[in-house]
């Protein structure tokens, strides 16, 4: 994954997909999460998120 910045604005581009997202250019917040939404791929199962693993340094 790669993150861009220009101005005010961020662009996300995903290696695998080759698609960049500009959150900042979806006229509406409805758009962008959907926009989002079809970029999802199935998690394993019994997969969990666990934040304090995450943020460990």
């Amino acid at each position: 994954m790669q993150v861009s910045r220009r101005a005010n604005s961020l662009a996300i581009r995903l290696a695998a997909e080759a698609r960049a997202l500009d959150a900042n250019s979806a006229p509406d917040r409805a758009q962008a999460l959907e926009s989002l939404r079809a970029l999802r791929k199935p998690l394993p199962p019994g997969w969990s998120f666990d934040r304090g693993e995450a943020n460990e340094r």
